[in-house]
């Protein structure tokens, strides 16, 4: 709580603008907690709200986890799915100017310039589903979906973003551009109840997004024409049956909630 007033009161003096009039978006109390429905959708929505502020501040002060008990940090902080999936988001959007980092010691930019051009927290950080997630470290209990499947949607319309504004900031697509397999990978191995089967992610969606950009440049060829015989990415609806099937069961994208560190945006 003390970083984040600190975070708040250098963002006001950085605006020029009294901290009176500074609005906060924080993630673990921004969220509807009693309604599920509405905790997921908000959940899913992370990446829109953190690409929407003008300022994104981790704040990550050197803490103890109150479920595990484990330490966090900026560190930790960076190793997270979600987290990793809000830096990206602001990034692509914002670009990197007003992104800081609240730790004990105070606020610092959150990418530091090395002098070669390249960021390796930027390079952690794009590798978000890579990122550690709770559903993944408890293997999907009762066939849950993976949060990495709630991702897919969001990221599709970034991608869509970086690539449509390539001309006017190719460095950002650069860096998506060369590593796209890696960086959103067409299957994915989903572990539930002791068993581990690959599904398909993103499939062909990333050439279909940057298909579509093309073709809605151009005012050519129409859609199902453009996307014809790419294969599929996620929709996880084998989920979603199976759940309605059970008569319902609990998400497990509500409880990254509880962790700690968290990001605010002003």
């Amino acid at each position: 709580y003390k970083a984040m007033c600190r975070a708040l009161q250098a963002v006001a003096e950085d605006a020029g603008v009294a901290l009176s009039a500074v609005r906060a978006w924080v993630d673990v109390s921004s969220i509807p907690q009693a309604n599920q429905a509405t905790q997921s959708l908000a959940v899913a929505s992370l990446p829109t709200f953190a690409s929407c502020v003008d300022y994104f501040i981790v704040v990550a002060p050197d803490t103890e986890h109150v479920t595990t008990g484990c330490g966090c940090d900026a560190a930790t902080y960076r190793k997270r799915a979600w987290c990793r999936a809000e830096v990206v988001a602001c990034w692509a959007r914002r670009g990197a100017d007003r992104m800081f980092v609240a730790t004990n010691r105070g606020l610092r930019p959150l990418f530091v310039d090395t002098g070669d051009g390249v960021d390796t927290y930027l390079e952690e950080c794009l590798e978000v589903f890579a990122g550690d997630l709770t559903c993944c470290r408890l293997q999907h209990p009762d066939g849950e979906p993976c949060d990495k499947e709630a991702l897919v949607p969001p990221f599709l319309g970034l991608i869509a973003e970086l690539y449509r504004d390539r001309k006017q900031r190719p460095e950002a697509w650069e860096m998506v551009s060369d590593r796209v397999d890696e960086l959103f990978p067409r299957t994915f191995s989903y572990e539930s109840g002791g068993a581990a089967t690959t599904l398909p992610l993103f499939g062909d969606l990333v050439e279909a997004v940057t298909r579509l950009v093309d073709s809605e440049s151009a005012g050519d060829a129409p859609p199902d024409l453009v996307l014809r015989g790419l294969a599929p990415g996620t929709t996880g609806q084998r989920h979603v049956a199976a759940k309605a099937h059970r008569g319902g069961a609990r998400s497990e994208s509500g409880r990254r909630l509880a962790s700690t560190p968290t990001s605010t945006t002003a």
